[in-house]
């Protein structure tokens, strides 16, 4: 007679659990992974939504300003502005982008430069970074007023424009400080977790009784009901726990979008719009050739 390879196993009592309780607690569980799944992706949409909508209206404010700024009527001085205030509105994207949805806080020279570009001076910001800005909203006012001081050619409707388009970013980021100050409730995850891992460690010990009677017919590969039961568990286990696994990672969209691909997108598209504006002393150098 063989012996086993681990004869301490042979002195283990045998557990059995009815397979009843699984079958109706089964529902339950696919509702909870279903309802987590369903709520992580709704906030992985809403977040791919507010990011574009920033991007977009940002872009849209960039692509103004180059073509109005491109007008006879526009002087020399607002020309400087507006390139000025397009690398203000680049740096608040690379800001918003790169650091705010990451939790990341701005560094004070980052801000000074930013409301430089916006406000056309050097703003009396602390070096240490004590006391920086901790939302867009001040870059966004500041080019909005910079806007509406520094362009003086543009248009009242033009200028109601450009601050619509401002209203859509901060909407946009109103969405995303949702996304990011109210997560899901831990009590639910936690809940959750522990309810699957507790069925998924108790269900061998209800499906070993239904792999012992399949396996005494059976004479393929899996005709040991313990390599059978192993890699059923094994597939379940797979399932279950990927499912689980996708919803805590897209639960959190803005640690997984491509914010930094989307800046430099962003900041691609605004070198090729900027040779559009012709700066004073580009003017001259084509007048004197």
């Amino acid at each position: 007679m063989d012996q086993p390879m681990l004869p301490w196993l042979t002195n283990l009592p045998s557990i059995q659990l009815p397979l009843t309780p699984f079958e109706l607690t089964s529902p339950v569980l696919g509702l909870l992974l279903v309802f987590r799944t369903d709520t992580a992706n709704d906030r992985f949409t809403n977040g791919c939504e507010a990011v574009w909508q920033i991007t977009s209206s940002l872009r849209s404010i960039i692509r103004k300003l180059v073509v109005w700024s491109g007008r006879d009527k526009f002087s020399d001085a607002e020309r400087l502005a507006a390139l000025e205030l397009i690398d203000a509105c680049v740096l608040l994207h690379g800001w918003i982008m790169g650091s705010y949805l990451r939790g990341k806080p701005l560094k004070a020279v980052q801000e000074a430069q930013l409301l430089r570009f916006a406000a056309g001076r050097a703003e009396n910001v602390p070096s240490d970074g004590s006391k920086v800005a901790t939302t867009p909203y001040l870059a966004i006012t500041a080019i909005s007023i910079g806007v509406s001081r520094r362009l003086t050619s543009i248009s009242e409707g033009q200028e109601v424009n450009i601050d619509d388009e401002f209203s859509k970013v901060t909407a946009a980021l109103g969405k995303c400080e949702n996304l990011l100050r109210v997560p899901i409730p831990l009590g639910y995850t936690r809940y959750s977790v522990r309810f699957l891992w507790l069925w998924l460690s108790l269900l061998p010990f209800a499906l070993a009784s239904t792999f012992a009677d399949v396996s005494a017919a059976s004479t393929n590969l899996f005709d040991k009901p313990q390599i059978g039961l192993a890699a059923a568990m094994m597939f379940v286990s797979f399932i279950f726990l990927s499912i689980e696994d996708i919803a805590v990672q897209i639960e959190e969209p803005f640690a997984i979008l491509p914010l930094i691909k989307c800046h430099k997108w962003l900041m691609a598209d605004v070198r090729r719009m900027r040779t559009l504006v012709r700066t004073p002393l580009e003017r001259s150098s084509v007048n004197v050739s």
